[in-house]
């Protein structure tokens, strides 16, 4: 498994962390997981700075075999609207 940074801003921090199977990592952003197995992982993103509501970074976690790209996923994070009220009471 890997990560490709994609768009995420270059001081941000990313941390595989393994949960569990016979995973090892290979570097700071890959992780060797044997053939025929699962882990479990979490991946933990920081992204120091102000952000601007409704910003958006993708990052992808690829699958490889070799040099070959087998499987994998991109997310995308959004930096959440500002909601602005508009009169009224707020509802509880």
């Amino acid at each position: 498994m890997q990560i490709d940074r994609g768009t995420l801003p270059r001081n941000a921090q990313v941390v595989v962390g393994l949960r569990e199977g016979g995973a090892a990592e290979a570097g700071p952003q890959r992780v060797n997981i044997p053939a025929r197995s699962s882990v479990k992982t979490v991946v933990s993103l920081d992204l120091p700075g102000k952000r601007t509501p409704g910003d958006a970074f993708r990052f992808s976690v690829t699958q490889r075999l070799a040099h070959r790209i087998i499987g994998g996923s991109t997310y995308e994070i959004r930096v959440p609207p500002a909601v602005l009220r508009i009169g009224g009471e707020r509802a509880e």
